[in-house]
């Protein structure tokens, strides 16, 4: 009983309930009475409605697909064809069709919820009954799904949101007189695109008249789960608006809980818990449960009065969790501050309990916590001495501050006494301060005046040492020194004659550059099989280095001396491999790669060959068996035997060399053995231990294991031994595979630096410390073979140098010494840094020495191309180009008096006298400097030239000038000079079309010059010498501009530098320009100015200052002086190459640029006087007549 005046009878409702609850139903679904209890419709009347095709025409609607059924109805999809659009149709199901009472109850369901009229509310389109009287209404599709399948995805204020707009649509409801009384999620359809829409309105009761709802009092109806007890005991009197105010309570607690309020699933007892309201308890509290809690209380008038009561307080709840979010935060930002004493998450934490009050004033923990943090805030300022914060952050009304007020106050008043003590203090400092500041000062500006009197020092240490350098010859030092200055302080400290020497060694510089291996410790160089690679071999690695060609200058690093420029070397190669060692090696000289790039390594006794990414031992030469030795052995055999079968055998190897199958191996144990050795096999073949040069002599000993060298003749027939000794040199020689002694030398004085076979297999050669190449002759190996024969023989042979081929170096001290890989050359380097490159026998060929800076060299190789690799102890790979400036001497038998350029680089005309005849020659050069020649003709001269076809050879004598044809030697044409000086001088121009003949040579100057055509040999223009103001040329030029061939010519008196332009028929030539040079011309150059593009000239004139001329215009324009009073002769030059030779006076040589005519070479290094020079025509070599004799000098490329 719940205490009202009508008592309640249990048993009778439960009977009704039993009785209107279908078989198998569940408690959550809805519930209808089975009695005809429903009241009038009014007037409402459905109209005959067709849901089938007739013949005559279209049914009104076209029924689709199921989209649903509940208690007594079905739904189905629908098109309504009077306005073809997609609506769902509600019917009875079939089993219910027959019933009046649900007829009643789905027309009731389409009145009340047309009536309705609102958002959340589905409207209805028609009412009707079809063919057979069957009811049915057409409403609005809605697409998308009930409430209860999305509430578990949806978030509590998404739930909350369609919580509210549900609440909207039935306080609507109530407006209008009408209850919903079966609320619940399945009933609410949550469409695609935000629409809330609540459903089945068939439960709904009401009391106003001509709704069409049932009367309130004609009806048991409803869901279990979330039934109100009024509902549950049939307590009709206590339906209202507090019935639909439970059931949004319990949707409510659905949304807090995942499920209904009550989880009974049998239909009848839950309708039985629901009289009791028995609500399933939540296991949680909060304001949102005591608002569900509330809505769904036993009794309605406990309940909230209205829907929007019920609303509001959902929208309180929000509000306040708003503020107890904030209120969270706050407590985090609070508990931080208090740990890290932070002014910035103090405030944040004030300033978030302030808005946690302001949301919900009667908040009551945010306003205590607000108080704590501003005591904390207050607190923290005061342990960091911000006193006036803490004071400011404080009431002084609040008991709780006081204490803390009064020792900020104390401590503020603390301060200022403090700080009225420092500002005396402070003013005492200050005067001290400023004293001691004005020591500083002065200190400061001692220092400065030191330093930079230091810098000075410095700067003009580093100038006098590029002078020194350069007053040395040593180029390369000299430039590392400019770039040690240049870094530092700047290249305009320099005075323009250091600088220009900086321009010289710069352009001499033989060194190339420097590679980086890695490798800190290296052990030694080694060859490997690719002709630009060596190998750095190291203590546990070892780096392959590919050499390539010069790679030019770091470009941030590019300066200019007048025009010509460079920089700091660029690296002249690249690591291109590295192998780790798993055991140390024995020395570069106990490694080997074949010639497909196979790696063998010795270390102890054994030889290790390179398979993939390890190693194998494929020898161990402690663990074979070894033959006997020869009869003819000279050191007591037996005794040696004995000692190689137990310590001789476990010596480590030090040396190793392969034959090119690599099937066998020469091999050098400790300080005296060597051996061959069948690889595949593992044996020895043969073996030696050496001795001293006496019979009977004693074991080699001493040395180290890096000084031995193994060198195998091209048909490996042959091998040639070096053992590490110290203080005394030996080379051995043996035949293969018999390991037979054929030949050996010994060195008493100077040690053997290193050995090579070069030429015919035979041919061994060796350098020695002293400086010379040495190969043991016929003569010598007769006497050695005589010496060895048997103990009776009596001769004493030892290495001689008159029975040697040998040849003087003309160098000593030498500390490291290398062969070409053919052998064919040498280098050496010695102790005070000459650097050399030469041939290694008697033949010619091109040498050079460089002074070069102390890099501690470890070793050095002499690879193709005359390029040098030094090893230094730090690991660095320097490379040397030693080809430019190369000097060869050509020894042709006879004097030379003449010679000229050929159309080719490699050769040269010469005018050879060997005392009974003078014969014209063409030489042949090769890159080794070996030469060959060819006579031509026959003829008494003093001059030759030849045109650029090489079709006509000019000679000249006393008054006449004879011409040959160059193939068939025949003599084309003779010219004679009546009158006037002989001619001395004669040239052709670029195209061979003109030919030139000048009078006797006088300080330079070229005379009554006279100008043929050689099509016709007819003269095209003369200055006879003597009379007119116009009788002599001192220089003619040719030269071609804009297309046509320009003659060029300087007349001495008066001053005229002159051009012409000569046409290709032969006719005369027509004067372009003619200018008053202002003093005596001597000499013309041609070349493209730079910084204009346009061809100019200079003109030398007298005292050998330049004048430069416009070649269009002969406008004069800057001067050049550098060369004044320097004793120039006559300049020599190519058409196409920047750079011009100048001879000198005193038999010197120089080159320059032609754009500037500063010079690039140092004429120290070159040490014949020079009488003519002559550059080949691509200006890759220079040929050189000098005291009857004729050089070659290789040039380096234009830069």
């Amino acid at each position: 009983m719940d205490g009202s005046d009508q008592k309640w009878d249990a048993d009778a409702t439960v009977t009704l309930w039993q009785k209107s609850v279908p078989a198998g139903a569940s408690s959550e679904d809805s519930i209808r009475t089975g009695y005809d209890t429903f009241s009038s419709v009014g007037k409402t009347k459905p109209r005959l409605r067709t849901l089938e095709p007739r013949a005559e025409d279209e049914p009104d609607f076209e029924l689709g697909e199921k989209l649903g059924s509940g208690g007594m109805g079905v739904v189905y999809s629908a098109n309504q064809t009077a306005f073809n659009r997609e609506v769902a149709v509600k019917m009875l199901k079939p089993d219910r069709q027959a019933s009046a009472a649900a007829a009643d109850a789905l027309m009731a369901e389409a009145v009340v919820t047309g009536h309705l009229e609102h958002p959340n509310v589905i409207p209805v389109y028609d009412l009707g009954v079809d063919a057979e009287g069957n009811l049915f209404y057409a409403m609005k599709e809605v697409h998308g799904a009930p409430w209860s399948k999305r509430m578990a995805t949806r978030s509590l204020d998404e739930n909350l949101d369609i919580l509210l707009r549900v609440a909207d649509t039935i306080s609507f409801a109530h407006s209008r007189g009408i209850l919903h009384r079966d609320l619940k999620p399945h009933n609410i359809m949550l469409g695609e695109f935000g629409e809330v829409m609540v459903m089945d309105w068939g439960a709904s009761c009401s009391t106003e008249i001509g709704t069409g709802a049932q009367a309130s009092d004609s009806s048991f109806c409803g869901t279990p789960a979330y039934m109100p007890p009024e509902m549950a005991r049939g307590d009709l009197n206590r339906q209202g608006e507090g019935t639909d105010v439970y059931l949004l309570g319990a949707m409510l607690y659905q949304i807090i809980s995942g499920h209904p309020p009550r989880l009974e699933k049998d239909a009848v007892l839950c309708i039985n818990l629901a009289s009791e309201n028995h609500i399933d308890p939540l296991g949680q509290e909060g304001e949102l449960v005591r608002i569900a809690l509330k809505a769904m209380a036993t009794l309605p008038t406990e309940r909230f009065p209205h829907v929007r009561d019920f609303q509001q307080a959902i929208r309180n709840y929000r509000s306040h969790s708003e503020s107890l979010l904030l209120l969270e935060n706050a407590k985090v930002s609070l508990a931080r501050a208090r740990q890290e004493q932070d002014y910035d998450l103090f405030n944040r934490a004030i300033y978030a309990f302030r808005e946690a009050l302001e949301l919900w004033p009667e908040n009551e923990e945010a306003e205590t916590l607000r108080l704590e943090a501003v005591l904390g805030y207050a607190r923290c300022a005061f342990g960091n001495a911000d006193f006036e914060l803490a004071q400011s952050l404080l009431d002084s009304g609040n008991a709780t501050h006081r204490e803390l007020l009064e020792l900020i106050a104390k401590a503020i008043r603390d301060r200022d006494a403090h700080k009225r003590r420092s500002k005396r203090f402070l003013l005492i400092a200050q005067i001290l301060g400023g004293f001691l500041l004005l020591l500083f000062l002065l200190a400061f500006l001692l220092i400065r005046v030191e330093q930079r009197r230091t810098a000075d020092q410095h700067r003009q240490g580093l100038a006098n040492l590029i002078s020194a350098y350069y007053g040395e010859q040593n180029h390369e030092a000299t430039v590392a020194t400019f770039w040690e200055l240049h870094d530092q302080y700047g290249m305009d400290t320099l005075d323009p004659e250091a600088l220009l020497d900086v321009r010289v060694a710069a352009a001499m510089n033989p060194w190339c550059g420097s590679i980086v291996t890695g490798i800190n410790e290296p052990v030694g160089l080694a060859r490997a099989a690719e002709m630009d690679c060596v190998w750095v071999v190291g203590g546990d690695r070892m780096a392959k280095v590919r050499i390539q060609p010069a790679q030019g200058y770091e470009p941030k690093s590019m300066v200019g001396i007048h025009e010509y420029c460079f920089g700091k070397r660029m690296a002249p190669g690249v690591v291109v491999d590295e192998v780790g060692l798993p055991f140390p090696p024995a020395g570069s000289a106990a490694m080997h790669e074949g010639a497909d790039g196979t790696l063998w390594l010795a270390s102890g006794s054994c030889i290790y060959h390179r398979i993939g990414n390890g190693w194998k031992v494929v020898l161990d030469a402690g663990k074979i068996d070894y033959p006997p030795l020869p009869a003819t052995y000279n050191i007591e055999r037996k005794q040696v035997e004995e000692w190689m079968g137990s310590a001789g055998r476990l010596q480590p190897i030090t040396g190793i060399v392969l034959n090119h199958g690599q099937t066998h191996a020469a091999v050098a144990l400790g300080n005296n053995t060597v051996g061959w050795f069948d690889l595949e096999n593992k044996r020895c073949l043969g073996w030696l231990a050496v001795g001293h040069g006496t019979r009977y002599g004693e074991l080699l000993d001493g040395g180290e294991p890096g000084d031995v060298e193994l060198a195998l003749s091209p048909d490996e027939t042959r091998l040639a031994y070096k053992p590490p000794v110290r203080g005394e040199s030996f080379v051995f020689s043996f035949e293969l595979p018999s390991m037979r002694r054929d030949c050996y030398v010994y060195n008493r004085d100077y040690p053997i630096q290193s050995i090579a076979f070069a030429g015919g297999d035979d041919d061994v050669r060796g350098i020695t410390m002293d400086g010379f190449v040495f190969s043991p002759d016929d003569e010598y190996r007769a006497a050695f073979s005589t010496f060895f024969k048997g103990p009776d023989a009596k001769n004493h042979v030892r290495w001689g140098r008159e029975r040697a081929d040998v040849r003087e170096l003309h160098q000593s001290d030498i500390a490291f010494a290398s062969f070409s890989p053919q052998g064919g050359q040498c280098c050496t380097l010695t102790e005070d840094g000459l650097l050399y490159v030469g041939g290694a026998g008697g033949e010619p060929g091109f040498e050079l020495v460089r002074r070069i800076v102390d890099h501690d060299p470890a070793a050095c190789l002499l690879m193709e191309r005359r390029k040098v690799a030094l090893l230094s102890s730090d690991g660095q790979v320097h490379v040397y180009d030693m080809q430019d400036y190369a000097l060869s001497a050509v020894d042709l038998g006879g004097d030379v008096e003449a010679l000229c350029r050929t159309p080719e680089a490699g050769r040269v005309y010469v005018l050879e006298n060997d005392g009974q005849k003078k014969t014209v020659r063409n030489v042949t050069l090769r890159d080794s400097g070996a030469w060959s020649t060819d006579p031509l003709i026959d003829w008494d001269c003093s001059f030759i030239c030849v045109d650029s076809n090489e079709k006509y050879l000019a000679c000249l004598e006393g008054q006449t000038t004879a011409v040959f044809e160059v193939e068939s030697h025949k003599l084309l044409h003779r010219f004679r000079v009546e009158s006037g000086e002989p001619p001395s001088e004669a040239g052709f121009d670029a195209t061979g079309r003109y030919f030139y003949i000048g009078a006797g040579i006088d300080a330079g100057w070229r005379k009554g010059m006279r100008l043929f055509s050689t099509a016709t040999w007819e003269e095209i223009l003369a200055r006879p010498h003597g009379g007119k103001a116009r009788s002599q040329f001192n220089d003619i030029v040719f030269d071609r501009c804009g297309g046509s061939t320009r003659f060029l010519f300087l007349h001495p008196s008066p001053k005229i530098f002159g051009s012409y332009s000569i046409g290709v028929d032969g006719q005369a030539p027509v004067e372009n320009w003619s200018v008053d040079t202002g003093s005596t011309p001597t000499a013309i150059i041609p070349f493209l100015d730079p910084r204009t593009g346009e061809q100019s000239y200079w003109c030398q004139l007298w005292f050998k200052q330049f004048q430069q001329y416009d070649a269009g215009t002969g406008e004069a324009s800057r001067f050049q002086t550098h060369w004044v009073r320097t004793g120039l002769r006559h300049p020599e030059f190519t058409a196409s190459d920047p750079r011009v030779v100048f001879p000198m006076e005193d038999g010197r040589m120089q080159v320059a640029l032609k754009q500037d005519l500063y010079p690039v070479f140092d004429p120290r290094a070159l040490a014949p006087k020079i009488e003519r020079a002559v550059l080949s025509t691509d200006a890759t070599r220079l040929y050189l007549l000098s005291d009857g004799k004729l050089y070659c000098m290789q040039m380096p490329e234009a830069p």
